[in-house]
């Protein structure tokens, strides 16, 4: 028997028929956006994939004017944090609730004058190199840092950690990639698990605190003596540069962590965090380790970059305390729900004892 004919495929529609379909449906679908009682918000979580995209988009405009900066980089300036978000405001019957987040907070303005907001009067020279270290002064750099402990940050620092922090200024796309991952995996031996969106939050903070440090470790180094340059080039060992913004941006750093991770949790993740911040970019910038910039890898993550291109911004900065008091918030729900409950053993035993 002889098999019945394939029938024929029907013939694509013409070109000038699929336009015309495709703008209808771009038609209904704008008609149906704005028939939305209110327009659509954005989601304001960052993911992993926007993470290297991310310093190209604008940030929102600031919702209230931002004060002047203060002459003096010990003052503060207030700093308004976005209100918490309250599902239930026109809920008729009683609902808990949880403690509610303060409405502001402060900023000191030494780390506030690195934000883009105030960064016009206060712009740093950029760097025209990256500088390169020897592996034996990474080696160095890595037992000083060692040195400084878990409890506070030292008075003052070596001439090849200056150099490292002031390379902070620049912003590298691997160092972040693997900073975002050592907070992402670090936090829970703090005693809070966070995720993708927190961590991002906490980065922006170790992120401002860093870069102040880097425009202190600048000014350092701009101000060796010219005279002696020669015998300094000689042994660069004995000279130390004092760093006050450093223990005070870490000690600022701990006050907003120590909102999640408690007190002495807090302060011990805040240090840590920025000893390992200036490893991970003196490892990318050591010559012949890795892929660092400075041994000629063909990788382009380590490639460094003006911070300018990726700035923080103040409404940044408030989002992200807030963050970890409304973060605070759910961990206090998931602690409550994981409280120990008495067994069905215990239970028995105590419906005996109170039965007879």
């Amino acid at each position: 028997p002889h098999s019945p004919p394939m029938e024929t495929p029907p013939p694509p529609p013409a070109l000038p028929s699929v336009l015309a379909h495709l703008r209808s449906l771009l038609s209904a679908a704008s008609s149906a956006l704005s028939s939305l009682p209110s327009p659509l918000l954005p989601c304001s979580t960052t993911t992993t994939a926007t993470i290297a995209t991310s310093s190209t988009l604008p940030a929102p405009a600031p919702t209230t004017p931002l004060p002047s900066l203060p002459s003096s980089p010990t003052s503060e300036i207030p700093l308004p944090l976005p209100a918490a978000p309250a599902p239930y405001h026109d809920c008729p019957a009683v609902v808990r609730t949880t403690s509610q987040p303060p409405a502001s907070s402060s900023l000191p303005a030494f780390l506030a004058a690195e934000c883009a907001d105030f960064a016009s009067s206060t712009a740093a020279p950029t760097l025209s190199s990256p500088p390169r270290i020897l592996p034996s002064e990474l080696c160095l750099l890595r037992r000083e840092v060692d040195s400084w402990g878990c409890h506070h940050p030292p008075g003052a620092y070596s001439y090849a950690a200056a150099r490292v922090v002031e390379a902070l200024r620049l912003g590298a796309l691997q160092w972040e990639v693997e900073l975002r991952r050592w907070l992402l995996a670090s936090s829970p031996k703090y005693g809070i698990v966070i995720d993708a969106a927190s961590r991002d939050h906490v980065f922006v903070l170790v992120r401002l605190c860093m870069k102040a440090a880097a425009a202190e470790a600048g000014c350092s180094l701009e101000r060796l003596p010219k005279g002696e340059g020669e015998e300094f080039r000689l042994d660069p060992r004995p000279v130390r540069f004092e760093c006050p913004r450093l223990v005070d941006g870490v000690s600022w750093l701990a006050s907003q962590l120590e909102v999640l991770y408690g007190k002495g949790n807090g302060w011990f993740f805040a240090i840590t965090a920025v000893k390992e911040a200036i490893l991970r970019l003196g490892s990318c910038l050591a010559v012949g380790v890795g892929d660092g910039v400075a041994g000629g890898a063909s990788e382009k993550g380590c490639e460094l970059r003006d911070t300018g291109t990726c700035p923080i911004f103040v409404s940044q900065v408030a989002a992200a305390i807030a963050a970890l008091h409304d973060r605070l918030s759910l961990d206090k729900k998931i602690r409550a729900l994981q409280a120990p409950r008495p067994s069905k053993y215990q239970l028995y035993a105590f419906l005996n004892l109170t039965v007879t």
